[in-house]
């Protein structure tokens, strides 16, 4: 009896060692059973001879009952087992792969699905797989001065540039971008176009987030009820930023100024993004590049300086533009790389290898 309930326990154990637990009950039951058969039969019958007073033919014939029980309950458990660790494995192929995280810990990453993919799942017979759902994000753009794109602006005003290419960074990273009315210079019109977010996942607001009279987004958000995360940032562009959580949704205030909010946008919106799609909380990747002209010593903020990034005889070169003006969307639209310098990095010569964030 000690031997027998020792190797039961010992076959649970080693059931609840083993990942999948169909195959771990499977080989828990074929363990017990394996110790139950191959006891002396003479062993078998003297014990069953003393539980029932007898010679035990009775309790032989259950005792043999409940080893063929046992064996076909183990083998129901094994393929069923089998069968789904093949469609878990067909679905984690197409669905993604492990990878190490930031922290270094194993994290799952699900794939974008695609014809190939979608063909492996249908070959696989695999009717439906759990996918992410597409963030809703509300855009919104505010200020007295900005006019839509079509219209005439007069001479104090401009046209909302911003939220447009807000709008196709997050389209492009897997986001639904929802573009709300520009919301005008008032703390009562801006609570009007924040009581529109209701049914989103993540609210931008774009202006308004830097110290100033005419800036109300952060007040006007801490009236609703916003916690703030954090306020400000030392970077450039792109210094005047907050974040914090309005209700459940979260909330980025990004500046207003073109540049600074489209670099501000892949810095720290576009991470966001692959949060909500379950691809892990990291940064945004960054490259080694050759630097192909000196820079002087950079200042007290984190400079992501726009920059072309190219190969040069099979070697990864990077060369920031001359002029880094936050308001020069020309200088944006031609880099491919936003070239990393940290904060107080001394001066750097032709030939260093510098950090780079692909843009392109």
């Amino acid at each position: 009896t000690i031997i027998l309930v020792t190797g039961c326990i010992f076959a649970m154990w080693l059931g609840e060692k083993i990942t999948d637990k169909g195959i771990g009950n499977g080989i828990s039951l074929l363990i017990t059973v394996g110790i139950i058969a191959t006891m002396p039969q003479s062993f078998i019958q003297e014990y069953a001879a003393r539980v029932t007073g007898s010679n035990g033919g009775l309790m032989m014939i259950l005792i043999e009952l409940v080893i063929w029980w046992l064996i076909i309950l183990a083998s129901v458990y094994l393929v069923m087992a089998v069968r789904r660790i093949s469609v878990q494995y067909a679905r984690r192929t197409a669905s993604g792969s492990y990878e190490k995280n930031i922290s270094g810990s194993r994290q799952f990453l699900p794939l974008k699905l695609n014809a190939s993919l979608i063909s492996l799942l249908a070959a696989m017979n695999i009717a439906e797989v759990p996918v992410f759902r597409k963030p809703i994000i509300a855009l919104i753009a505010t200020g007295d001065e900005l006019v839509n794109v079509g219209e005439v602006p007069e001479k104090d005003q401009i046209i909302s540039s911003n939220n447009y290419g807000l709008k196709t960074l997050i389209e492009t990273s897997g986001g639904i971008a929802r573009l709300l009315p520009i919301a005008r210079d008032t703390s009562q019109e801006l609570k009007t176009v924040l009581n529109l977010c209701n049914n989103v996942d993540l609210i931008v607001t774009l202006g308004g987030a830097s110290v100033g009279d005419y800036d109300l987004v952060h007040s006007t958000a801490i009236d609703m009820g916003m916690e703030t995360s954090f306020y400000k940032v030392a970077m450039r562009p792109g210094k005047p930023l907050m974040a914090g959580k309005i209700g459940k949704i979260p909330i980025f205030g990004l500046p207003g100024n073109p540049v600074s909010a489209l670099v501000c946008g892949m810095v720290f919106l576009k991470p966001a993004i692959n949060v909500m799609l379950g691809k892990g909380k990291a940064p945004l990747d960054t490259q080694n590049a050759i630097l192909e002209n000196d820079l002087p010593q950079n200042g007290p903020r984190e400079h992501y300086m726009r920059a072309k990034m190219r190969f040069v005889n099979g070697t990864q070169t990077v060369e920031p533009f001359g002029q880094q003006d936050s308001s020069l969307l020309t200088i944006l639209s031609k880099a491919n790389a936003l070239l990393v310098r940290p904060a107080n990095d001394k001066a750097k010569q032709k030939g260093s290898s510098v950090k780079v964030i692909p843009l392109k």
